[in-house]
C-alpha cells in the first residue's frame, strides 16, 4: 500500500524492499498511521470552543444526539467556518451555553471524522471519537459528555460498532451486566443505559438493580413505594443491614420488596460500604365529577392534555377542553358547545 505511493521519495521506496532498513522504516510507518486523520489544533490567537456531546431521552423517538456548545468567558458570540458551511454561536443573558444556529456540523461526521472550525475569536478541534462516550444527567437538562465520570451519578456509555467490546469492558469494570443497548437518533451510534460508576472495582461494590425509577434529582436511586429494586452485594456479603435491620443475603441478589418500606430515605450498610437510596409514594389519580346538566364543568378531567399509548405503541395525544387559541383571539362570544333552544311548533290546517 505505501511503497506504491508516487509521491514518496526514492530512498524510502528502496527502503521497502530491504529487511536491514525495517528498524527505522517501521516507527516512521507507525507515526505516518497514526497521524492519518488528525484534526490540526486551534490555532493561537483563539480561544478553544469545546462542543460536547448531549443526549435527550424522547418519549417518542428514543435517544436524541446533538451538540452543546459551553460558553466561553468574554466571548457573548462568534461565527465559526467548517466543511458544512457556517456555525453560528450566540450568548444569551447569563447563561453558562451558547445558543447554537446556522450550519450545525452534522454529528455523526464529527464522531467519525472529527471537526475543525474556526471563526474571528473562538475555534473548534474535535478529534475522531476512537473510544465510547460517557454521559451524566447535566444539571441544565438533558444528559452531556464527561471527561471523567462523577461517582454514583446517572450514566450513559454511547459507541459505535467499532467500540462495543471496549463498552462491554467499561460496564463491567463497573459492576453491571452488559444489557441490549438502545439505538440513538445518529445511524451506527448506540447507548448502554442505567450506568453509574464508582470510586473503587465494581464488583466490590453493592448495587441496585431493577426497580420503578424516578427521575427527581441529578441521582438515580429514586423508586416508587412497592416498586424497589433488588440487592445486589459485594462478593463476600452473607448479610446487610438495611435501615440498621440485619438482612441475610447469602451473597446473592435479594428482593427489597415486599419488607413494608416505607416513603423516604433508606440506607443499606454492607461492611465499609454504604449505600442510599430514595422511597417515593406514588400519586393518586385527582377525582373529578361527571358534568351535570349544568353547562359549566366544576373541574377539567385529569386525563385531558395526556397522551395514551396502546399497546401497539401508538400515540394518541387527548385534546384539552379549554377553546383554542384561534377562538378565544377572535372573541367571538361563543362558549363553543352545544345551545338548547326552544322553537314553537308550526300548526297546519288551522
Amino acid at each position: 500500500m505505501w511503497k506504491d505511493r508516487p509521491r514518496l521519495s526514492r530512498r524510502l521506496r528502496e527502503a521497502f524492499d530491504k529487511n536491514s532498513d525495517d528498524n527505522v522504516l517501521g516507527p516512521l510507518l507507525i507515526s505516518l498511521a497514526e497521524s492519518d486523520g488528525r484534526v490540526p489544533p486551534v490555532p493561537s490567537g483563539l480561544r478553544r470552543l469545546r462542543l460536547k456531546v448531549t443526549a435527550t431521552d424522547d418519549y417518542r423517538d428514543g435517544w436524541k444526539l446533538g451538540w452543546r456548545a459551553e460558553r466561553v468567558a468574554g466571548v457573548d458570540g462568534d461565527t465559526l467556518a467548517h466543511p458544512g458551511g457556517h456555525l453560528v454561536v450566540t450568548a444569551r443573558g447569563e447563561g453558562a451555553l451558547y445558543v447554537i444556529s446556522g450550519d450545525v456540523p452534522d454529528l455523526k461526521q464529527g464522531l467519525e471524522k472529527g471537526l475543525a472550525a474556526r471563526g474571528e475569536r473562538l475555534g473548534i478541534s474535535l478529534q475522531p471519537r476512537r473510544h465510547p462516550l460517557i454521559l451524566q444527567e447535566d444539571p441544565l437538562g438533558g444528559w452531556t459528555e464527561v471527561d471523567n465520570a462523577s461517582p454514583n451519578r446517572a450514566s450513559l456509555v454511547i459507541f459505535d460498532e467499532q467500540g462495543e467490546l471496549e463498552a462491554r469492558s467499561l460496564v463491567q469494570r463497573a459492576g453491571f451486566e452488559w444489557e441490549e443497548w438502545d439505538d440513538s437518533s445518529v445511524d451506527g451510534w448506540r447507548v448502554a443505559t442505567d450506568l453509574e460508576f464508582d470510586d473503587g472495582p465494581g464488583d466490590q461494590r453493592t448495587r441496585l438493580v431493577g426497580g420503578l425509577h424516578l427521575r427527581v434529582t441529578g441521582e438515580r436511586r429514586h423508586y416508587l413505594v412497592g416498586g424497589e429494586p433488588d440487592l445486589v452485594p459485594p462478593p463476600g456479603a452473607d448479610v446487610v443491614h438495611l435501615d440498621g435491620v440485619p438482612i441475610s443475603t447469602g451473597g446473592r441478589p435479594t428482593e427489597l420488596r415486599g419488607r413494608g418500606l416505607a416513603h423516604g430515605e433508606h440506607r443499606i450498610d454492607a461492611g465499609a460500604r454504604q449505600l442510599t437510596f430514595f422511597l417515593h409514594a406514588p400519586r393518586r389519580p385527582v377525582p373529578f365529577e361527571a358534568p351535570g346538566p349544568s353547562r359549566a364543568r366544576t373541574q377539567p378531567s385529569p386525563f385531558e392534555g395526556s397522551t395514551i399509548i396502546d399497546a401497539e405503541g401508538r400515540y394518541t395525544d387527548l385534546i384539552p377542553t379549554a377553546p383554542p387559541l384561534w377562538w378565544r383571539e377572535r372573541r367571538t362570544g361563543l362558549g363553543g358547545e352545544p345551545e338548547t333552544m326552544e322553537s314553537p311548533i308550526p300548526r297546519y290546517g288551522s
